[in-house]
């Protein structure tokens, strides 16, 4: 219940808190289970931003993949694995093993104008060559 209330209260005033990141994160991350479904959409958006804010990618790519398998229309989650994927190919950066495909197949399904889902997908295809 304490959750709910402060993450409540947090999103409230998010853009005041860039000092108080950390304590976002948490918080976003205890009551994301505790909301219902499109509240706990809605927080699982913001908990995405933060990571990516902090650059916890290996975490940030765990919980979009948690939320894509929550959320399976909510393009966000593939959005950000697709931008991981291609952030640290282009820095040459070791990528987790994962099936980038089925993530940009997705993405490219929900929403065909995406371009971090064709990016993606060129990157990908340059790299099994």
């Amino acid at each position: 219940m304490i959750d709910k209330v402060l993450t409540r209260i947090l999103l409230d005033n998010i853009n005041k808190l860039d000092k108080y990141q950390d304590l976002l994160k948490n918080v976003f991350k205890s009551s994301i289970t505790d909301f219902d479904a499109i509240e706990q959409q809605h927080f699982y958006r913001k908990y995405l931003k933060i990571l990516y804010d902090k650059d916890e990618l290996i975490i940030l790519l765990k919980e979009a993949i948690n939320m894509h398998q929550q959320f399976p229309q909510d393009i966000i989650s593939l959005e950000y694995i697709c931008r991981i994927y291609c952030e640290q190919n282009i820095l040459g950066e070791n990528f987790p093993d994962i099936d980038i495909t089925q993530f940009y197949e997705c993405l490219l399904k929900l929403n065909k104008e995406s371009e971090i889902a064709a990016v993606t997908k060129a990157i990908y295809l340059k790299k099994i060559k």
